[in-house]
């Protein structure tokens, strides 16, 4: 089996910049897995996929701030 390796900035193109920001947070200073971080966006992807279906948004313009908050 070979190593998984982080993404990539550029590979995260389906979702917002403030989301890719967090994922790379996750990457960098949480040093979290690989793996874990790439379900990660793929939940973020299927989300934000959802909105824009279903909810018709047109583009990720309108998000001006988000707050994070540790659970």
């Amino acid at each position: 089996m070979s190593k998984a390796e982080y993404m990539k900035r550029d590979e995260m193109v389906d979702i917002p910049g403030f989301c890719v920001e967090y994922l790379v947070y996750l990457q960098v200073i949480r040093a979290l897995s690989p793996l874990t971080v790439r379900e990660y966006y793929l939940d973020l992807k299927t989300f934000f996929r959802y909105l824009k279906q279903k909810k018709k948004i047109g583009g990720f313009g309108y998000i001006v701030s988000v707050k994070i908050h540790r659970a």
